[in-house]
């Protein structure tokens, strides 16, 4: 059904099956998580076999990846070797941080060498290092509100 297209309607049967089989719940909970993050693929994919490319970007251990590993196998699919992982994630979700910024964050941008991150929040902006999530600085005293933040490229 992914694969067709029919990414909504997967989900809708993920979550019942959910119901209906609790003891594999955690493992259809990953699967319904792939879907969801992947339904814009779902759609439109960029190229035959889009949807397998990102479910072998999954970590080994998942679900998802278990079953696009079993898929591909004995297969050649012409682009199963495009692109190869170099210390690739084992956890899910590994790009995404929450950082504490104590304020509605109003805009965000990142530095040019991509280690800092700036927010700007309604009165203050503050630098963030992107591998710790340690803030670096905070700016005060903006009375009209921070409506875009920005690095210079030097």
């Amino acid at each position: 059904k992914f694969r067709a297209g029919m990414g909504t309607e997967l989900q809708l049967e993920l979550i019942e099956a959910m119901d209906k089989f609790s003891a594999r719940r955690p493992e259809l909970e990953k699967v319904k998580s792939f879907v969801g993050k992947h339904i814009g693929t779902c759609r439109k994919p960029a190229f035959p076999g889009h949807i397998v490319v990102e479910a072998l970007n999954e970590p080994d251990a998942s679900p998802v990846f278990q079953s696009a590993t079993s898929l591909c196998k004995g297969r050649s699919l012409g682009w199963e070797t495009a692109i190869k992982w170099v210390n690739k994630p084992q956890a899910f979700d590994p790009c995404r941080m929450s950082i504490p910024a104590g304020g509605f964050v109003k805009c965000v941008a990142y530095s040019p060498d991509c280690k800092t991150v700036a927010l700007g929040l309604t009165e203050s902006i503050q630098i963030i290092n992107v591998v710790t999530g340690d803030m670096i600085c905070k700016m005060e005293g903006h009375t009209r509100g921070v409506n875009s933040v920005a690095f210079a490229p030097d």
